[in-house]
């Protein structure tokens, strides 16, 4: 089944999300331009790990295995998450992912920024 290694990607991914909000969190005092580059290495930063983890899923359920088959488990893993990267890249999803990504991280900056108010205090009296 071509799909199976795909899975190693998609059940890391909310773990991905967390990791990179968390980060944004931190940086939100960033000036405009900072932002916008942040964005940048936040997308880069959580394709990178995504194709680690389709790697690992990878190499953990054999896809890829075949009769004759003497695979490197680095190279396996390292192999995916450079692909990713290259596609990011070359196959110009940069282009649509950048600002989604920049609007993701803008979101993230604006609740870190609200003040906070008590669970409950709903405004009735």
């Amino acid at each position: 089944m071509v799909g199976k290694g795909i899975w190693g990607g998609v059940l890391v991914s909310p773990l991905i999300g967390i990791l990179v909000g968390l980060v944004a969190a931190r940086l939100r005092k960033l000036p405009a331009g900072g932002r916008v580059f942040f964005s940048l290495v936040a997308l880069y930063g959580a394709t990178y790990l995504f194709g680690l983890a389709v790697g690992l899923g990878d190499l953990v359920t054999g896809v890829n295995r075949g009769e004759g088959s003497h695979r490197i488990p680095s190279a396996v893993i390292l192999q995916s998450a450079v692909g990713f990267l290259w596609g990011l890249t070359f196959m110009g999803y940069i282009v649509v992912l950048w600002p989604l990504s920049y609007l993701n991280c803008w979101l993230i900056w604006k609740q870190a920024d609200a003040p906070s108010e008590p669970i409950g205090s709903g405004g009735n009296p």
